[in-house]
């Protein structure tokens, strides 16, 4: 996100699918968590009970929000439904799709692009303000007095990763101990 915020040409495809799976994960464990929990009894003569939750099921619910959510942000992104499934369907791979799927991603990118008309319709602006593609192309020159800016900038974003990826690994550790 920083990287495209300062004009770096990395894409902005790749933090817009990220952000569009993150709010889908963070939906579909508000929305489908407290449908697969149960109370089940553990002892009878206690009257003892526990909380169960079926964890096969929610993280099936997970992955199929995520690819959704990365399809629509395409979607929105390039104004083209048919390119967010077709999207993400390379991304997810034909063997990991399931069929029912592709259903619920046309369905939901169709949504989020009409929702994306609406919301531009509602601001009075144009769709060609919002996709990632411009009609003019902007004068943009560098000059080599730049260069060691960028340098710098991505000698700090390497470490920033390096240590991200280490925390990460980290955790990851310490939570399957």
């Amino acid at each position: 996100i920083l990287a495209n915020a300062a004009g770096f040409p990395v894409g902005r495809e790749g933090p817009t699918v990220t952000i569009g799976s993150n709010l889908a994960f963070l939906l579909s464990k508000r929305l489908a968590q407290p449908y697969l929990k149960e109370w089940v009894e553990v002892n009878h003569e206690a009257r003892a009970c526990a909380m169960l939750v079926d964890e096969q099921r929610l993280s099936h619910a997970t992955r199929v929000s995520c690819a959704v959510g990365g399809a629509c942000a395409m979607a929105v992104i390039f104004n083209a439904p048919f390119g967010g499934l077709l999207y993400m369907f390379e991304e997810v791979t034909s063997v990991a799709w399931p069929l029912e799927l592709t259903f619920r991603v046309f369905v939901a990118t169709m949504c989020c692009s009409l929702l994306s008309y609406g919301l531009c319709y509602l601001n009075n602006s144009e769709m060609e303000e919002l996709v990632i593609y411009a009609e003019k192309p902007a004068d943009k020159e560098w000059e080599w007095r730049d260069i060691p800016v960028f340098i710098i900038v991505a000698a700090l974003l390497g470490v920033i990763t390096s240590m991200h990826t280490r925390a990460m690994l980290g955790i990851t550790a310490w939570r399957q101990r």
